[in-house]
């Protein structure tokens, strides 16, 4: 089970699926959900979108709910029910006052074990989907991510768009979900979590009893592998005015442990108005509005990128600048003093963002996930404080590389 810790649990039951929980005495709600270890890259090519259609599609209708019928439930007793999909797992959450945690609970499981997928449902949800399509493809500063990813893992696994094509979309069909949901929601990959103010024995109970029917299947889930082929993508829409740029640099997997130096070196480079990024780009020279940096790590791979925004004609300026910036990482012009307000914001952020019961439910649940154990955020915090200068130098010389750099661009077309 890993480290022991006050007021966190964890059972694994019969069918393989395992439960965790923290218990926060001192919240008004808790959060529960399921994580699911699938995400978009696990897809089949011609399949593209099919694990975020499949988390769309368990909402709308079981074999004793309707899709309205969720809806009111969860409105009914004021709480939060929702889901997300990212590259490599999906969840499924209902954030509530404490007295109705088991009531959240049968709800999810309702969803997740008797979704019925309805024809007449699925149609419109294609639709939905299509439009959530277009929104990315109107909105450049999200387009550019999406694309970002493209330009360092292809157009495959890590590199597919999560919400898939309108193309592939409209292909899938409730068959399709159903083999999906065989193949990829296996029961070991499966993780029914809970944090905040609940007690953690009603919750083992409830969950054994609604969860513990579903049959566990031997199959082989594929091995998650990427080949990093950095390219440069650029899109030109209209009605722009300003050019959208990511920069990103390939990295490490979420199991090296440069990714302690490497969050430090981000910091640094560009989190928060005091970061080398936004002092020069913005508040010296005043060629941006938005700049930052920031990391994605999966369990194979992973990259730090630069973000920014601006108009045309400063686009040169901005990637000299970064250069400059990038140099003057590697050339080992930062200080102690640098160094040391880096941790200290790291702890800041770190621990503002675990004060809700929803963020401790997923930093435990992905915790469990990768690293199958609970890791105390203090023992996360204590390797960042025993980083020295020299580690952040050292990343920076390894990783922040122009030439092998994958680089997203979304720009107005040019007459």
């Amino acid at each position: 089970m890993g480290l022991k810790h006050k007021g966190y649990h964890k059972a694994i039951l019969p069918n393989a699926i395992r439960l965790i929980g923290e218990e926060v005495p001192g919240f008004n709600s808790c959060t529960v959900g399921i994580f699911v270890f699938t995400g978009s890259r696990d897809e089949k090519p011609n399949e593209s979108g099919i694990a975020h259609f499949t988390e769309h599609m368990l909402f709308k209708g079981t074999e004793k709910r309707t899709s309205l019928d969720i809806s009111k439930a969860i409105d009914n007793v004021g709480g939060i029910l929702n889901a997300y999909t990212n590259k490599e797992y999906t969840c499924y959450y209902a954030k509530v006052v404490s007295d109705k945690m088991d009531f959240a609970l049968e709800i999810l499981s309702d969803m997740f074990l008797n979704s019925i997928y309805p024809k007449v449902e699925l149609e419109k949800e294609k639709e939905v989907i299509i439009q959530e399509i277009h929104m990315v493809n109107d909105s450049p500063d999200e387009l550019v991510h999406d694309l970002l990813l493209e330009a360092l893992y292809g157009k495959k696994g890590l590199g597919s768009f999560i919400l898939g094509s309108e193309e592939t979309v409209r292909e899938l069909d409730s068959n399709d979900i159903r083999r999906f949901v065989d193949e990829f929601y296996l029961n070991e990959r499966i993780v029914i979590a809970c944090a905040g103010n609940f007690e953690w024995e009603k919750f083992r109970n409830k969950a054994e009893e609604l969860f513990s029917i579903r049959e566990s299947k031997i199959i082989n889930f594929p091995r998650r592998e990427s080949d990093v082929i950095p390219a440069k993508i650029n899109v030109e829409k209209e009605h722009l005015n300003q050019v959208h740029v990511a920069i990103g640099f390939p990295a490490i997997s979420i199991y090296d442990d440069d990714k302690y130096p490497l969050k430090l070196l981000n910091y640094i480079l560009g989190v928060g108005m005091s970061s080398i990024l936004f002092q020069e780009l913005r508040e010296i020279s005043a060629y941006v509005y938005s700049t930052y940096s920031s990391i994605h790590l999966y369990q194979d791979t992973g990259f730090l990128y630069i973000y920014f925004a601006t108009t045309p004609d400063k686009k040169g300026l901005c990637m000299d600048k970064i250069e400059n910036i990038l140099q003057f990482l590697k050339d080992g012009n930062i200080n102690d003093e640098d160094v040391k307000n880096a941790k200290e914001q790291i702890k800041g952020y770190t621990l503002l963002s675990l004060d809700s019961s929803d963020a401790k439910f997923s930093y435990n649940a992905r915790s469990e996930l990768y690293f199958n154990r609970y890791i105390p955020i203090e023992a996360e915090l204590e390797k960042i404080y025993l980083l020295r200068k020299s580690d952040v130098i050292d990343v920076a010389n390894k990783y922040l590389d122009l030439s092998k750099a994958g680089i997203a661009c979304v720009e107005p077309i040019n007459e």
